[in-house]
């Protein structure tokens, strides 16, 4: 049983020129056949083609010169020269420029970019705090504390961490009273500049221990008292780099409830602050 491959025709034809001193160029058959086997597909004759090429092949001084002109159902013109000591690297561009300009379907394919990933908004970072207090466990102080940010979208974060202030002594008679506090934090930040420098309101919701030990008096004793309070303020933040950023915030606090530490027969040593602040300096490193 015989077997017939059928190949569909290029409804093209090429029609080639040659000058005195390009006669080694290849002739009208030859470019044809060049140009049918990169393409798979025969050409017709002119009469009956819907394009047609025309190659004229010369020279310009030490070079070979091809002038490639398309007319027909697509039109276009096109100038290759090559400065080889004979036409055959010529030859070989003209028929791959003529398979492409005839039959779009021989073209190399072309890479497609890869589409750009969507920024991946939902991460985990590990957030770091160091800063000062005031007016939390009486004077001005340090504080340092860190905890776990989650990214809800690219301009909000949701916080939940703990800290600790830096001890406090509060002078009453022959002795004094050392405060401290520890607390743990729930919070809300929203960017309204964009994603990679954020700038925006902080919302925190802080619960822990306000801790009093009297000290140097004949009888000591400590106490704890809960301590609840809200922060507000702004924060900033950029992007150092992928799993990096820095940033700072500053907060209003406002305790849930005015709170004392007193020594029997002796006085008040600390009274809470209606009214205290804190500032930091934030490091984030991402997680996920």
């Amino acid at each position: 049983m015989l077997s017939h491959l059928l190949v569909a025709q290029l409804s093209a034809a090429i029609v080639v020129s040659r000058a005195s001193d390009a006669r080694d160029c290849p002739d009208t058959e030859h470019l044809a056949a060049r140009v049918e086997r990169i393409t798979g597909s025969p050409l017709v004759a002119v009469e009956s083609a819907a394009t047609t090429l025309r190659a004229d092949f010369s020279r310009a001084g030490n070079a070979y010169q091809a002038k490639l002109q398309l007319t027909g159902s697509r039109e276009g013109e096109r100038v290759l020269r090559d400065e080889s000591p004979t036409c055959e690297p010529l030859a070989d561009a003209v028929a791959v420029a003529t398979a492409l300009l005839l039959d779009p379907a021989s073209r190399p394919p072309v890479a497609r970019e890869a589409p750009e990933k969507e920024p991946r908004w939902l991460a985990v970072w590990l957030s770091g705090r160091f800063g000062a207090g005031a007016g939390i466990v009486g004077g001005p102080g340090w504080m340092a504390g860190g905890g776990v940010e989650t990214s809800l979208g690219p301009l909000t974060l949701l916080e939940i961490g703990a800290a600790v202030m830096g001890p406090q002594e509060s002078p009453l008679g022959i002795g004094a009273v050392e405060v401290r506090l520890w607390f743990l934090e729930l919070g809300v930040f929203r960017s309204l500049t964009g994603e990679r420098f954020k700038l925006g309101p902080s919302v925190q919701f802080m619960a822990g221990a306000l801790q009093g030990a009297g000290a140097e008096y004949p009888v000591t004793s400590s106490a704890s008292l809960t301590w609840l309070a809200m922060g507000a303020g702004l924060r900033a933040d950029f992007a150092v780099g992928p799993r990096l950023r820095l940033g700072a915030r500053s907060l209003v606090v406002v305790p849930a409830r005015k709170q004392s530490f007193s020594v029997g027969y002796v006085g008040t040593a600390y009274e809470s602050s209606p009214v205290a602040g804190v500032a930091d300096l934030v490091l984030d490193v991402r997680l996920w």
